[in-house]
């Protein structure tokens, strides 16, 4: 997946991980799978990084793209980049059209290949599974997802063949949340393909950072003794744990027109 056409995914392409909304229902309505770019960007050129996608937003809806795409930057300026496919077979079809695109748009599309490179040090292509069977989504969620503008995510990087306590543990932090009627939500996704795996990531958002961190008081408080049990349990299946810190890019996302 190396190559022009992976680095202008890279510069166009969403998380992010984490779409808090879903671009496409799964089929079964249990799970939705996303191919994730994951691109660490040099933090002194940041703005340089984010110009042409920007650019390559408006190329989309010029040649009337049909992936919706959402992008997140976290606070160590990890780049997100999320598109949703049907299955894995989807990923062909995405890599087959911006394939098509940087021949039909010709020049323009390859000016904004060349003026990202040199802004970030990695990329990493993965596929998650968005588990709707796992996340909490609360009848009267606290606030809607237009006015999410903080966003966190936890990497629970689980032990090997211990996937199947991975998923119970999720139920039981979706029963805890829910029992004590907390309305924030959060979704947990399942990575299916990935550099370091078995690995799962709850992703969730607030209003602003500080809306996130009082709020979060508060629902420690509510769920007390039995949030830190649990979090002690979950911490025994991993081998590693990651919390990040961000924000949903809305000017650098995109949403194919309906017709």
């Amino acid at each position: 997946m190396k190559g022009k056409v992976s680095i202008i995914l890279a510069a166009g392409l969403v998380v992010g991980l984490f779409a808090l909304n879903t671009p496409a229902p799964a089929q079964d309505q249990q799970s939705q799978l996303f191919v994730v770019w994951d691109v660490i960007v040099y933090p002194s050129r940041f703005m340089e990084f984010e110009a042409p996608n920007k650019a390559f937003v408006a190329l989309l809806a010029k040649h009337n793209c049909p992936f919706p795409m959402t992008t997140y930057r976290t606070d160590d300026y990890h780049y997100y980049f999320l598109v949703p496919i049907a299955d894995l077979a989807g990923l062909e079809k995405v890599f087959n059209y911006f394939s098509k695109l940087s021949e039909t748009a010709g020049k323009e599309y390859e000016v904004l290949h060349k003026s990202v490179a040199g802004t970030y040090e990695s990329e990493t292509l993965g596929v998650v599974s968005l588990r709707l069977d796992l996340s909490y989504n609360p009848e009267r969620p606290r606030i809607k997802p237009e006015e999410m503008n903080f966003v966190w995510w936890n990497y629970y990087y689980i032990k090997s063949g211990k996937e199947e306590e991975g998923e119970a543990i999720a139920r039981e932090w979706q029963a805890l949340y829910g029992s004590n009627k907390i309305t924030d939500s959060f979704n947990v996704y399942q990575y299916m393909i990935g550099s370091d795996i078995p690995a799962m990531v709850a992703a969730g958002g607030a209003k602003s950072a500080a809306d996130f961190y009082s709020n979060e008081a508060k629902n420690l408080k509510k769920m007390g003794e039995e949030y830190q049990a649990l979090a002690k349990r979950t911490m025994d299946l991993c081998r590693k744990f990651e919390h990040r810190t961000g924000t949903i890019l809305r000017e650098l996302s995109y949403t194919p027109k309906e017709e």
